[in-house]
């Protein structure tokens, strides 16, 4: 189904009252049919005429006929004609604003989907109420970025890194004022909590929900952790979140296991990308004593990343991810 405008189509009717229009065939010798550029489902602009009557909208082609879907204007004080006995004529138009009624103009602008109102923006819980005039929306979701894995080390030159989080889900979907109504609920997920400092895996990212469950986007998974090591035992990044309810839903960018060994350069695993947030760098070291925390993701939904042990000791904690966000595009 698509919206067609073409021009030299028009087509002679008899039809009879307010109802769907059968069409009766070229009108002319250098007039084309509606069937031959609409499919069925297709919809245009549409001018029809018969002796004193008028009418112009926008009609839906089917199998030979046209559906009045919406009448803009008419003689018959803006409502579809009821149509006497006689040959008529219809045909696609580009119809013009000024030739719409105020009922019209609103049915031009649902169909258009133009017309930006406003935007609201949520990083935090709270309620959606529509601005005045909202006719539809667009509704934007970004879930919480997991934690980063913390670091372990003990006093015998052993040590290991851990894994960073995964970026939090995306997802969009298109909206009318009627499945708002009046107010919809937004939860924001919070960010995925770091992984203390030793072997211990950070928190997996909150779900970022609208309406309940009319939009989600879930969180990242926390990157993992391992005990200290001589040598640096790889332990997992954080696995991306599920993809959520939508239009649209890209889960995150998985969290990078860490690299390297507990006797030389290391690096704690990279949080992962969402959509609309970076993930955390790894916070690399050419001191293989030295221990680090990791770094917290970046807004909206990036993976924290891996705590770095050291060899004498230290110990570190993963980066938080950074939280959920949600945003309204309003149109009218």
């Amino acid at each position: 189904m698509a919206f067609k405008l073409h021009s030299f189509i028009e087509e002679t009717f008899i039809t009879e009252g307010t109802g769907a229009i059968t069409l009766g065939g070229a009108s002319g010798p250098r007039r084309k049919t509606f069937a031959s550029e609409l499919s069925n489902g297709d919809t245009c602009f549409y001018a029809a005429e018969g002796g004193s009557h008028y009418e112009e909208g926008l009609g839906t082609y089917s199998a030979g006929a046209l559906t009045r879907t919406a009448v803009f204007k008419s003689s018959n004080s803006n409502n579809a004609v009821n149509w006497p006995a006689g040959t008529k004529t219809i045909r696609i138009a580009p119809l013009g604003i000024s030739d719409l009624s105020a009922t019209g103009l609103a049915s031009y602008k649902d169909l258009l989907n133009v017309g930006l109102i406003g935007r609201q923006v949520f990083t935090g819980n709270g309620t959606y109420t529509p601005t005045s005039g909202m006719r539809h929306c667009i509704v934007e979701a970004v879930g919480g970025g997991g934690g980063g894995g913390g670091g372990d080390s003990n006093t015998t030159s052993q040590s290991s890194s851990g894994g960073g989080g995964a970026g939090g889900t995306y997802s969009l979907k298109r909206f009318s004022a009627a499945d708002i109504g009046a107010s919809k609920a937004v939860v924001i997920g919070a960010a995925g909590t770091a992984g203390s400092a030793g072997n211990n895996s950070g928190g997996t990212g909150g779900t970022t929900t609208f309406g309940s469950t009319l939009l989600t986007a879930p969180g990242g998974g926390g990157g993992g952790s391992s005990a200290n090591n001589a040598n640096l035992i790889m332990t997992s990044g954080g696995t991306p979140g599920a993809a959520g309810t939508g239009d649209v839903s890209i889960p995150g960018q998985p969290g990078t296991p860490p690299w390297g060994t507990g006797a030389s350069s290391r690096g704690p695993g990279m949080g992962g990308n969402s959509v609309l947030g970076h993930g955390a760098a790894s916070n690399v070291s050419n001191t293989a004593s030295s221990a680090g925390a990791g770094s917290a993701g970046g807004n909206y939904g990036g993976g924290g990343s891996g705590g770095r042990g050291g060899t004498t000791g230290g110990t570190a904690a993963g980066g938080a991810g950074g939280a959920g966000v949600l945003i309204v595009w309003e149109f009218g």
